[in-house]
């Protein structure tokens, strides 16, 4: 029986360190000199891309699917965003002066589909 009782109370001890423990943690203010980062790459989000040859398949691909004339001068930003495969959003300019944006998707099999296409001048 004395074996029981001294049990119980470690046990029961260990309840209420652990519980004040806790409770001091959620209660602890967050410091203002703290900085929070911003995920990358976050699902569904939107992040900066560089222009990898990823990026240029999908810009060529739009590109073809709108029959453009004029060729691409210059790619003036890219991101992407994690779907159910991934979309590929590209602002560019073409040799003609006509600046655009697309927006394409790349599905699971590699298979890609213009969602959006703007000029933008």
């Amino acid at each position: 029986m004395k074996t029981f009782k001294v049990i119980s109370l470690i046990i029961v001890t260990f309840c209420i360190f652990n519980c004040e423990h806790t409770r001091k943690e959620e209660s602890k203010p967050i410091s203002t000199n703290e900085t929070m980062e911003k995920p990358k790459n976050l699902a569904g989000g939107w992040s900066d891309a560089e222009v990898t040859d990823e990026v240029k398949k999908a810009l060529e691909f739009a590109v073809n699917t709108l029959n453009l004339s004029a060729k691409i001068s210059a790619i003036s930003a890219a991101k992407t965003q994690i779907v159910s495969g991934k979309n590929y959003e590209v602002h560019f300019t073409l040799d003609n002066g006509e600046d655009w944006k697309v927006v394409v998707y790349r599905n699971l099999k590699n298979e890609y589909q213009l969602t959006s296409s703007e000029k933008l001048n």
